[in-house]
């Protein structure tokens, strides 16, 4: 199905998004990833861009 991708940048974004998604998906089935650290989070928005380019040439 479709996946959308969301980037955020400031200080304290992992602890809001974190707070935020936990507020919107309370009832819902829907499955949303929000990075656990801000040192882990650069790579694995890289990972993820890379991997939705590799998705898209196919």
């Amino acid at each position: 199905g479709p996946v959308i991708g969301i980037e955020f940048n400031c200080d304290g974004c992992v602890a809001m998004c974190q707070s935020l998604v936990v507020d919107l998906m309370k009832g819902t089935t829907g499955l949303v990833f929000v990075s656990q650290s801000p040192s882990a989070a650069e790579s694995q928005i890289e990972n993820f861009y890379n991997f939705a380019d590799m998705q898209m040439g196919i």
